[in-house]
């Protein structure tokens, strides 16, 4: 099985609050045996641990790509993502990928905006991601 940290504690300012999004290829057994186990009946949730559930590579890649996109401007210009600043980004890339949203990510997305703190002063910060 392959999985990867996503969300706030990937790219964004995790607080008290924040859950952990683990992003996790499964097969249908394995996700029907996640569903049963949950603490949610709309998501898979483990008490703070959100599980977004992938079953094809174009899905899962395109969770990666974007998780690591979004982590690499975070470390290298400071700048903070929240769901609604993430979304435009994750949507690009599963056209990319031919990948749909399932809607299995968590709550529903927050009022809070994007937060942009630059940490380090680049010509072009972006340009060779």
């Amino acid at each position: 099985m392959k999985a990867f940290i996503t969300g706030s504690h990937a790219y964004g300012r995790p607080n008290s609050k924040s859950d952990i999004d683990l992003v996790v290829f499964a097969d249908q057994s394995a996700a029907k045996k996640l569903r049963e186990l949950s603490d949610s009946v709309k998501t898979v949730r483990f008490g703070n641990l959100n599980i977004i559930l992938c079953f094809s590579e174009n899905e899962f890649n395109a969770w990666k790509t974007t998780t690591d996109r979004l982590a690499k401007i975070h470390r290298e210009t400071g700048a903070i993502f929240d769901k609604i600043g993430a979304h435009p980004e994750f949507e690009k890339d599963r056209k990319t990928f031919g990948a749909e949203y399932h809607g299995d990510s968590g709550e529903d997305y927050s009022p809070e905006e994007v937060i942009f703190a630059p940490v380090k002063k680049s010509s072009d910060p972006f340009g060779d991601l």
